[in-house]
């Protein structure tokens, strides 16, 4: 134990274990369900008044900083991109992005949202 890395969780036996390397199975992510914020928003009910007019957000628009372009550039993929809401244990997921997907290194934004609203019985001693 090196104690310049405190503080550590130490528990008997943890060396031992943190010798042998982690081996996580490597699943395939399936596509439950595709969601189109076109078809989303074609869905929504339309409620006009006579004499309505869209108001035009960038009547003003100059065309922004002259490297606009190069600022935007980075959210450009080579490929049909799409954002994904994925439901499964983080280590699996993030495991399968990296090796079956090939995304090690590529993925801008993970979000990993914990379990709330859950009864969860503790045995942690202060």
């Amino acid at each position: 134990r090196d104690p310049s890395l405190d503080p550590q969780l130490v528990w008997e036996g943890k060396d031992k274990q943190d010798q042998e390397d982690l081996a996580v199975p490597v699943v395939p992510i399936y596509i439950q369900e595709k969601i189109h914020p076109k078809a989303i928003i074609d869905a929504l009910p339309r409620i006009e008044q006579p004499g309505d007019t869209q108001p035009n957000l960038f009547a003003d628009f100059n065309g922004g900083p002259e490297d606009f372009e190069k600022k935007v550039e980075f959210y450009q993929h080579e490929q049909n991109w799409s954002n994904r809401l994925i439901l499964g244990d983080s280590l699996l997921v993030m495991t399968s992005l990296a090796e079956k997907e090939g995304l090690k290194g590529k993925v801008q934004t993970i979000y990993v949202d914990p379990p709330y609203g859950i009864r969860f019985g503790s045995n942690w001693q202060v």
